[in-house]
């Protein structure tokens, strides 16, 4: 019987098609990658590109480096995801702002923004790179991949492998 997983992390961003689709790939492969089963990650969007697949130039920064990103097909955040979350993580100061008021008070310290785990730490964004640059692109997948490998050393911490 698969066991429950110990910890839910939930990405957060606004179409569900670039910023958070990258930051729950890198996660979930950096997490499998050291051995870790007990942790459940996925990504949602406050204003889904619903039924659509990964961005283009976020697509192929995930292929550069070495990451699957095809199967991704972007969805609205719902309650359920709210309520199941025991982390949800927000690629942007607005997208918190967004989900807050549909957040019970007592479970805000849920709440974060991906920068907190950046360097340096701050409450901040990252940058939608959508129809930018590849640069943009570039430069917000290293911000992810950044923050979201402090994310994984702190998760891998305190789960058990």
């Amino acid at each position: 019987m698969p066991q429950t997983p110990a910890l839910r992390v939930m990405f957060l961003c606004a179409g569900n098609i670039c910023r958070s689709p990258t930051a729950e790939i890198i996660t979930r492969h950096l997490l499998a990658t050291a051995g870790a089963t007990h942790v459940e990650v996925w990504s949602t969007g406050t204003a889904a590109d619903v039924g659509y697949p990964m961005d283009r130039g976020s697509l192929a920064q995930m292929t550069a480096h070495g990451l699957d990103g095809t199967k991704h097909v972007a969805r609205q955040v719902a309650q359920q995801d709210i309520d199941n979350a025991d982390m949800i993580v927000a690629l942007d100061r607005l997208e918190f702002l967004r989900l807050r008021p549909r957040v019970a008070m007592s479970l805000w310290p849920r709440l974060r923004t991906l920068t907190m785990f950046d360097s340096p730490a701050t409450f901040g964004d990252v940058a939608n790179p959508w129809m930018q640059s590849e640069d943009v692109y570039s430069a917000v997948y290293e911000q992810i991949d950044r923050a979201c490998r402090t994310l994984s050393d702190r998760l891998l911490a305190t789960v058990p492998a």
